[in-house]
């Protein structure tokens, strides 16, 4: 009987509401959790039966990332895709349509990240840590991949430092601990000041404003809050969390106009579990339960 890994790596990606949430297992496997509407109108987590990546496969405690592809039509159809490292160290991907998971064209590359790479995917880049520790990234352009020569800055931040991707921006750990941003030009220092070291980052943004999780020194789970229209800049508790958990974020923006919803996963306390926490402008911060 296989349960989720603890320490497992986390990666979700959202077509508006419906959220999808990928989580390694003790016999090696990736597995897919999808929230989805009821016939009866409610709302539920489901455990998808097609594994995206089968046991031994990926390497143990693989990093992973995801992204979602939103089709036109049915001969266009809406693609899911999950990036992580498997048991030959080659940068892979798989994605699902149709029913299927297949074999992505990254794979073709045959990329080769650092032993302590993690990913962050934002949409249609992925970025890795390369042997060299800088901050690498392939960019896909229809069904083709290409590797940038560039890395995101030429300083290298902490070798195993995890990474979270948004519109133009890379944040990374450096070798001091501190969290940085990265356009592609140049890194610049956060306001956080009380990561852990190697504390997993997850990140969301609209553009305007960006959201950053982090692990604290003290185990918390914790955001910093940017807006750039205001300059304003906020930070706060979310919640308890293991000290080595991993961390995924999404954002939805609702049809009815409101504010944005944000769901955070990680694990939480004692237990292997995938606990979901959910903000809303209105409530704040809302611990949903287990999704796994």
């Amino acid at each position: 009987m296989t349960s989720t890994l603890p320490d497992t790596a986390i990666a979700a990606a959202n077509n508006g509401p419906f959220i999808n949430v990928y989580h390694q297992q003790t016999d090696g496997s990736i597995v897919e959790h999808t929230w989805r509407q009821r016939s009866n109108g409610s709302w539920t987590w489901h455990l998808s039966t097609k594994l995206p990546v089968a046991a031994l496969k990926a390497k143990f405690f693989t990093p992973l990332a995801a992204s979602i592809v939103v089709g036109d039509d049915d001969d266009d159809p809406t693609e899911w895709h999950v990036f992580y490292i498997d048991a030959n160290s080659l940068l892979c991907e798989v994605y699902h349509t149709a029913g299927v998971w297949n074999d992505g064209t990254l794979n073709k590359l045959k990329i080769e990240p650092a032993q302590f790479s993690k990913l962050a995917m934002y949409s249609d880049t992925l970025y890795y840590q390369s042997k060299g520790g800088q901050v690498q990234s392939v960019t896909r352009k229809d069904k083709d991949w290409t590797q940038n020569t560039k890395p995101m800055t030429n300083q290298v931040p902490l070798l195993g430092s995890s990474l979270a991707a948004v519109p133009g921006m890379v944040f990374d750990q450096s070798s001091t601990c501190s969290v940085e941003s990265n356009d592609g030009s140049a890194a610049a220092v956060t306001a956080i000041t009380t990561a852990s070291p190697h504390t997993s980052l997850a990140a969301v943004s609209d553009g305007d404003y960006s959201a950053v999780f982090y692990t604290s020194n003290a185990s918390r789970l914790r955001q910093q809050y940017t807006k750039k229209s205001t300059s304003e800049t906020r930070s706060g508790e979310v919640s308890s969390i293991t000290p080595r958990s991993d961390i995924a974020a999404v954002r939805d923006k609702p049809s009815d106009g409101d504010a944005d919803v944000i769901r955070v996963f990680f694990q939480k306390d004692s237990g292997d579990k995938i606990t979901e926490y959910e903000y809303t402008e209105v409530h704040g911060w809302k611990d949903l339960g287990k999704i796994a």
